[in-house]
């Protein structure tokens, strides 16, 4: 073990060694030192799958002839099929908080997160992969200080009502969908473990300026009973992060996506082929200054009062954003025509050939609201109907050949949200919180086979699906499989209640299921947790997939997994 490691496993180790100690002393309190507020959490992660890991990897193979197909090992780079067997994580978080209440109208705040994942020491996996997943307490994992940070949040609050400014690394949240997102941008996510439920374990913050103007005492502005105002302007774009970022990195991952591993070989057998070790330039994203990668979001949101029928006592919010994709797009330029099915890229030149990690910019226009059907009868009175619609105007999107495409997309989701005796009150005294939703997203642009797709040839007569029509997807693992159509269709189901005195059980279910014939999946969640005390609780709960091995849900079919999860506040 490196002293990097060392000092690291360490840090992590005392402090929470002190910090339990301070609990056992205190039980679960805000610590108060003068102005100072001091709160925390301990939480730890275990999960591993029970189906035999994630199984052998997948190979784009292109053909050339009938019954002859080239891939990465033909051309010279083979897959690492190097894959996690059965832990897929054993990860240590301890969060801690600090609010300063000194200084009126104006509250400093600082959360810190540090994390160690034991999983990448028990799975003895090389340290060039492991540094940037391992922990954020090591020197050498550089970029977890923006994807997964030390610093969790830092920022200051100046309330001077009607105004509220929060300035500096934050997360914000425009919405709250279970298992789909709308209108919930602004903050982009590590899917690290693309099945994580809870959104804020997995969101990055980013340094932001974000404006509040409560409107409510403004009588005569039209708009509803309470009326707020909202600018974001994030100064420094990142984008989402997923496993397998990096083409080294490429099938050593838990929880990678078929998409990203194919993307990996294409970049790895580009730069066999041609010699070019900065074939892929990861970091384009980030250059240039702060007006070059800002981003805004606007939002106006209110309560309706009682008079207007069918409208009254809704909350409602428009929204318009100018932001970036959350992954930038991979541009394969300078193609040759190497007799395969497509076209596959040359080397980089002087005119911007490669493939470059650029941003993208889109609008984004949405509406969304939440009302209580009073009107419903028995015990469906008072079922909550919320919506959201997104529509984003010139989003990328890949075509079969990997050609990047810009089209507008629409999005919307339908929910309804009610406490439910889904027994008899003998048997379960408290009622189920129930959520149903419906999401669909409409890419507007007709798919196509690719510009680069070399229909009528032999190599495309032999490849399966080869001039099959759609947009690449997550569970792609080839040139013309896991395509999604232009649309797609969600439905999710999510419950909980809690049992025994004090409601010290809890009981957690969620179903998502994608219709459609070549992207149909399921996912199951479930979990029991218990409180042993305000302070420590733990949970054990199973995740079980069915689907497609290339659609988007299914392609962690064999991904089975069961987890156990401890926390302590304090």
């Amino acid at each position: 073990m490196t002293y990097t490691r060392r000092h690291a496993l360490r840090a992590f180790l005392a402090c929470t060694a002190v910090l339990l100690a301070a609990w056992c002393g205190q039980s679960a309190a805000r610590y108060q030192i003068g102005e100072l507020e001091i709160s925390g959490e301990f939480f730890m992660l275990f999960e591993a799958g029970w189906a035999g890991g994630q199984g052998p990897g997948q190979e784009f193979a292109l053909a050339v002839a009938p019954g002859v197909f080239l891939g990465p090992t033909a051309l010279g780079t083979p897959s690492n099929a190097d894959k996690f067997d059965d832990i897929t994580a054993f990860r240590k978080e301890l969060s801690l908080e600090f609010v300063y209440r000194g200084i009126p109208h104006i509250t400093p705040v600082l959360k810190l997160r540090p994390y160690y994942d034991s999983m990448f020491e028990i799975n003895d996996k090389d340290n060039d992969i492991a540094q940037y997943w391992k922990t954020n307490l090591s020197s050498t994992g550089t970029l977890n200080d923006e994807w997964d940070p030390l610093v969790r949040e830092a920022f200051v609050d100046f309330n001077f009502h009607p105004v509220f400014l929060r300035a500096g690394r934050q997360i914000v949240t425009w919405g709250r969908s279970d298992g789909v997102t709308v209108l919930d941008v602004v903050t982009p996510r590590n899917f690290r473990n693309p099945l994580t439920f809870e959104q804020e374990r997995f969101m990055i913050p980013q340094n932001m300026l974000n404006f509040t103007y409560d409107l409510s005492e403004m009588e005569w502005l039209p708009g509803g009973i309470t009326k707020e105002f909202q600018v974001i302007w994030n100064l420094d774009y990142t984008p989402s992060r997923f496993p397998g970022f990096r083409a080294r990195e490429e099938m050593q991952h838990p929880w990678t996506l078929n998409v990203v591993d194919f993307a990996n070989q294409v970049i790895n057998v580009s730069e066999n082929l041609f010699g070019e070790k900065n074939f892929f330039d990861g970091d384009r994203y980030d250059r240039g200054d702060t007006m070059d990668q800002s981003e805004v979001f606007v939002r106006w949101r209110a309560r309706t009062g009682e008079g207007l029928g069918p409208l009254s006592d809704m909350t409602y919010s428009f929204h318009y954003a100018y932001l970036f994709d959350d992954l930038p797009g991979y541009d394969l330029q300078n193609r040759i025509d190497a007799g395969f099915a497509i076209d596959i890229a040359g080397p980089r030149n002087g005119f911007g050939g490669g493939i470059n990690f650029d941003r993208h910019r889109y609008h984004l226009a949405g509406f969304s609201f939440d009302k209580a059907l009073m009107f419903l009868p028995g015990p469906l009175q008072g079922t909550v109907l919320r919506g959201e619609v997104a529509y984003n105007i010139d989003n990328l999107y890949y075509e079969p050949d990997l050609a990047l495409v810009t089209s507008d997309q629409l999005q919307t989701l339908v929910g309804l949200d009610q406490y439910l005796y889904l027994t008899p009150r003998s048997w379960v005294e408290t009622p189920w919180f129930v959520s149903f939703q419906w999401w669909r997203d409409e890419i507007t642009r007709d798919a196509g086979p690719g510009q680069f797709t070399n229909l009528g040839t032999p190599a495309c007569d032999a490849q399966p699906l080869c001039g099959r029509t759609g947009y690449i997807i997550g569970g792609a693992y080839n040139l013309f499989n896991g395509l999604r159509d232009e649309d797609r269709n969600v439905l999710t189901l999510f419950m909980f209640n809690d049992f025994l005195p004090g409601k010290t059980l809890h009981v957690e279910l969620f179903g998502l299921h994608e219709l459609g014939d070549d992207q149909r999946a399921t996912w199951f969640r479930g979990l029991v947790g218990y409180n042993f005390n305000s302070a420590v609780s733990a949970r054990v709960g199973v995740n079980i997939i069915e689907g497609h091995d290339d659609a988007f849900f299914g392609q962690f079919d064999p991904h089975d997994s069961m987890f156990m999860e401890f926390k302590v506040t304090f």
